[in-house]
This record gives C-alpha cells, sequence and structure tokens, in this order.
C-alpha cells in the first residue's frame, strides 16, 4: 500500500471543525464552510508564533496564508531531514485559523493525534515529519478573535446576572420602604379624631377644691398629671411621631392618688474638712513613720497603741517585756499599714537584736543551750548577723536529729527505749526547732513519725 493511499486527505477527520461540510480547496470559500463569514464580522487576523525545535527556526506574523516546507522560498522554511516542498499551509477566515497537510508523505500531528487538517485555537504542538513545531498566538501583537456564539453567551451570562442584581435592589427597597411605614406621621387634624380620654363629672362649684399653688398631684407611674384645661395639644406642635398611646387615667386612679405636701430632698450636713487628729489622717500616719512627734490624745486607734507600744519598750525592765512590747509595735503598725519600717520601729529592731545576742552568748557560756538555742534564733529572726548562734543552731539540731532516728528504729523492737531518746531530744532543743516538733508528735502517736 503507497504512503498516498494510507492517508487518503479527503476521510482524514479533522477535529474542531464539526460545521465544516466540506474540506476546504484552493478555491475562494463559499461561506458554508465558516459559518462565522455569514454573521457578518470582519476580524482582523491573529499573530502568530511558530517555533522548531530540531532546527531552532521562528516565525512571528500575522500575514496568512503561512507556508511551511523545506525550502528557501517557504515562509517557514525548516532546515534538517525529511524530504524538500511544502508541507502544510495555515490559513485564517475572519480570524479563524487552519492547518492543512499539503504532502501526503509528510506525517503530520496536533497535540500527539495524527490529522490533516487541524482548527488552531490555542498552543498546539505540531508534529511535520522530524519537525516538531511549537504554535501559539503571539500575546504581544494580537491574540484569535472570540467567535461570534462565544461573545452571545457572554453577553447573556452578563444580561442574566443583571437581572438578579437588579431583583435583589429592588428587593432591599421595598423592605426599607416597609420598614419605614411602620413608623406614621400624625397631624394636629389626623391626631383630634384619637378616642378621648374620660374625665371624671364636674363637682358642684361648692365642693369644687382649690388646689394649692405649691402643691402638685404625683400619679403612681413618676409623671406629673396635667390640668384637664391644660391637657390639650399646643398648636405650636404641627408633626411629630406618635407611638402607642399611654393608657388613659380613669377617675379612680386620679381620686387613688393621695394630696400630700411636695417630699422634700434631704438636706445633707455640711462636709467636715479633715483635720489632723482625725481617724484616717495619712500625715499623721506618715509623721509617725518618719519619726516626728504625734500628740497621743489626737492619734487614731491604731496609732495609739503603736506609741503605747513604743512607751512600754522603754519602761520595760526585762528582755521578756521588751520582746511582749516589740511583738505589740509590730502588730499595731501592721494594722496601720505602713509604707515601710518606721524610723522608732527600725531603731528598736536593733536595738532589741542586740539584747538578744548578749543574753544569747551569756546563757551559752552557762552551757544552757536551749535557751541559748531560743534567743540566737529570736535574734537572727530581727536581722542580726552572728555566725556563732548559726552554728549552735545547726550542731542542736543534728544532735536532736540523730537521737530521733536512735528512737524511731527501736519503736517496735524496743518502745520504752525509743521514748527515752524522744524525750531527750525535747530537752535538747526548744519547741521553734523541727525535731523537737517530730518527737513531739511521736510520743503522742504509738507508731511515731518517720524522720
Amino acid at each position: 500500500m503507497s504512503e498516498k493511499e494510507h492517508y487518503p486527505p479527503d476521510k482524514t477527520p479533522v477535529f474542531g471543525l464539526d460545521e465544516l461540510e466540506a474540506p476546504l480547496t484552493d478555491a475562494q470559500p463559499t461561506g458554508r464552510e465558516f459559518p462565522e463569514e455569514n454573521a457578518g464580522t470582519d476580524n482582523a487576523p491573529p499573530c502568530i508564533s511558530l517555533h522548531d525545535k530540531l532546527s531552532g527556526v521562528s516565525l512571528v506574523t500575522d500575514t496568512f496564508p503561512v507556508e511551511i516546507g523545506n525550502g528557501r522560498r517557504f515562509d517557514m522554511a525548516l532546515r534538517g531531514p525529511g524530504p524538500d516542498g511544502l508541507y502544510a499551509r495555515i490559513e485564517s477566515h475572519n480570524g479563524v485559523l487552519t492547518i492543512e497537510r499539503c504532502n501526503p508523505q509528510v506525517f503530520m500531528a496536533a497535540d500527539t493525534v495524527e490529522v490533516s487538517r487541524y482548527l488552531l485555537t490555542g498552543p498546539t504542538s505540531l508534529q511535520l515529519g522530524d519537525h516538531l513545531i511549537a504554535f501559539d498566538f503571539d500575546s504581544a501583537k494580537g491574540s484569535v478573535a472570540t467567535p461570534p456564539r462565544k461573545r452571545r453567551r457572554w453577553l447573556l451570562l452578563v444580561a442574566v446576572v443583571s437581572l438578579i442584581i437588579g431583583a435583589l435592589l429592588i428587593r432591599l427597597l421595598l423592605v426599607a420602604d416597609e420598614a419605614e411605614s411602620r413608623v406614621s406621621v400624625v397631624s394636629p387634624e389626623t391626631q383630634s379624631s384619637e378616642p378621648e380620654v374620660k374625665r371624671p363629672p364636674p363637682l358642684p362649684d361648692g365642693e369644687r377644691a382649690q388646689p394649692d399653688v405649691d402643691q402638685t398631684v404625683t400619679a403612681s407611674s413618676g409623671e406629673r398629671v396635667p390640668e384637664p384645661e391644660t391637657a390639650a395639644v399646643p398648636s405650636a406642635i404641627s408633626l411629630f411621631f406618635m407611638a402607642t398611646p399611654p393608657s388613659p387615667i380613669t377617675p379612680a386612679a386620679t381620686a387613688s392618688v393621695p394630696t400630700s405636701t411636695p417630699v422634700r430632698a434631704p438636706i445633707k450636713s455640711p462636709t467636715k474638712k479633715p483635720v489632723e487628729g482625725a481617724v484616717n489622717s495619712p500625715e499623721l500616719v506618715a509623721r509617725y513613720r518618719r519619726g516626728e512627734l504625734v500628740s497621743f490624745e489626737a492619734a487614731r486607734p491604731e496609732l495609739k497603741d503603736a506609741l503605747s507600744a513604743i512607751r512600754s519598750y522603754y519602761d520595760s525592765e526585762t528582755l521578756d517585756q521588751r520582746l511582749a512590747a516589740w511583738e505589740a509595735l509590730s502588730i499595731a503598725e501592721q494594722a496601720m499599714g505602713l509604707e515601710g519600717p518606721s524610723v522608732r520601729g527600725e531603731q528598736i529592731r536593733e536595738s532589741l537584736g542586740e539584747s538578744l545576742l548578749q543574753a544569747a552568748r551569756k546563757k551559752e557560756q552557762a552551757e544552757e543551750d536551749r535557751q541559748a538555742y531560743t534567743l540566737f534564733s529570736k535574734a537572727l529572726d530581727l536581722g542580726q548577723n552572728s555566725e556563732e548562734g548559726r552554728l549552735l543552731i545547726i550542731t542542736l539540731d543534728e544532735e536532736a536529729a540523730r537521737l530521733y532516728r536512735f528512737g524511731y528504729r527501736l519503736k517496735y523492737s524496743d518502745p520504752s527505749t525509743a521514748r527515752q531518746y524522744w524525750v531527750k531530744v525535747t530537752n535538747q532543743v526548744p519547741t521553734q526547732s523541727e525535731w523537737y516538733q517530730k518527737a513531739s508528735m511521736a510520743l503522742n502517736d504509738t507508731k511515731g513519725i518517720r524522720g
């Protein structure tokens, strides 16, 4: 079978040209092959670009027809393998491009599909023999024109969207008008047609009460009840927005309102200026904190307690009395809410700390370690720095811990001996020691406490 019989040009399907009834020839098209011509349009031919990847030849043109072949006389001259002559021709009909194979011996395919004619509508990979040509529209100069049928579809879509938007706008306007119609404007003539408020029958002239000028009748709702003569609408008001009218005042409701004297506002007593001796005078507390003289009679209760504690401290003769006065002073100053330590409080703290250190050293020299432990501990709490006091406390605590653990080991095997060890702990360290508390709980509990 020859190459010509294998590719009959008149029986090869043309992709994208379903509306064409007959293949194109060199003759002038009649209009039946391209229905777009009958629509009366006059589209300019687009600008196309061609590039051969094998030989590297490129072509950009908007002049048709475009002939592609192997030879210098063609618009796009391919170089490389293949027979000489014309391979294919690209033609434009009202902006619609088609490519037609002109040499049956040359294989032609569009996007890997073998064709003899093809409608070019976008980027396409064309194969002519051994040459692979990339076809595309040159966007820098022009592009393929939109067919009239597609334009009609776009116009129809725009019209439908416009109708939908218009319907929505009309709906919004109707809703706004409905909302505005809920508020009605009432003129005085329309308001006169409202039902009149029923009034009680007039009283005889002799029984009609003459209200005082200063007396006012107050309704139960807190609003002033106008007189019948003043209840009419003023003529100066021409238009007003009418809401739901209030319920009319019945004669029974009017009669139930007591006619009493107007309630007078409570008379406020004049504000007294703060004095120096006021209970909450911050200036007095600040003066005390700075160590200035403060009158005892003008002081507030907390400040009086602090002044009394200071006086008791300096009048004390024993160390226990000074400790009690210091504790009372600390409680009073804490109740006053001072922003910082007071001058007198700091002086007493330093003096008491030194006294405790001296007493602790005397007890240590007398080998009364338990009392020395207590005095050194209180001096350290007051901010005194004593290395000998810390060493004594650590030594006694370690010995107490050793005795406590000895007793714990004998808790089940020899309970009586264990209790003897715990008693030694309570006799060696004072109550503020951790081991004194554990030994006391072990003596009160048959199970003891693990150290």
